[in-house]
């Protein structure tokens, strides 16, 4: 049996780094990769003046990696990378074997009006200091709010990666371009096996978008996962990489919509 390809996409001030502890936990029969997109790791230096940072530049960044390999594979993302992982696969659905994304954070495909209002109520408070630290200019402080209780849980080598792109934060919170409006009618009619995994830990900035899109995906289920939080990649990169396995070994088998 031919190794399975899955790509891995990282999520705000990240880079491929952050993927290497999951990727290296993965069964024998996948082969990880993980890419760095615009702005972010060595790409910092070669790009732009920020103004083009957001889902549609980032989308071809995750379109030319898949075209660089075999395809279809899987891909697998996390919070930002989710909105720029739907994109792709909205553009492109023929590079897609399945896709898991670990909660989506961008609420454009929310359509019921009180899950809306639980996500103001919960994101608001949550990251007034991400804007305030970012308005401030103090982009590692933006980096701390931004991650919470996490960040002290994170080791410092591993909180060294988050730094580095740190300065992607104020392009992501109003620099950039603004999200591209993906709605729940276009995931609909996308039929690609996909995984939406959510904390039962997590708070309703990142739960409400989740099962909006496992809502709304043709093809979509919703994973909860018990004892984890929106850093569960971070925190629990083997837990997650067994997710990963036993999701794409058998995406078009998978459950239906829990």
């Amino acid at each position: 049996m031919a190794a399975r390809r899955v790509l891995f996409v990282h999520g705000a001030a990240g880079d491929a780094r952050v993927w290497a502890p999951v990727i290296a936990a993965l069964p024998p029969s996948m082969v990880g990769e993980a890419i760095d997109l615009a702005y972010h790791g060595p790409r910092r230096g070669s790009a732009g003046d920020g103004s083009d940072f957001g889902t549609r530049l980032h989308r071809d960044d995750l379109i030319a990696a898949l075209e660089a390999g075999e395809t279809p594979a899987h891909v697998v993302g996390w919070s930002y990378s989710c909105h720029v992982v739907f994109a792709a696969m909205l553009a492109r659905p023929e590079l897609f074997a399945s896709i898991l994304c670990h909660e989506p954070s961008m609420p454009t495909y929310v359509e019921d009006a009180a899950q809306m209002a639980a996500f103001h109520a919960d994101f608001g408070p949550r990251f007034a200091p991400v804007f305030a630290a970012v308005a401030q200019g103090d982009d590692a402080g933006a980096l701390a709010a931004m991650c919470g209780e996490a960040w002290q849980a994170i080791a410092p080598a591993r909180q060294a990666i988050y730094l580095d792109n740190a300065a992607t934060l104020p392009l992501l919170f109003g620099g950039g371009e603004a999200p591209m409006p993906i709605r729940a009618a276009s995931l609909a009619a996308c039929d690609i096996p996909a995984c939406i995994t959510l904390g039962d830990a997590s708070p309703d900035t990142f739960a409400v978008p989740a099962r909006a899109a496992a809502g709304a995906l043709a093809s979509g289920r919703l994973q909860i996962v018990a004892g984890a939080g929106h850093f569960l990649p971070e925190l629990q990169p083997a837990r997650f990489a067994h997710i990963v396995g036993d999701w794409t070994g058998s995406p078009a088998a998978a459950p239906g919509r829990a």
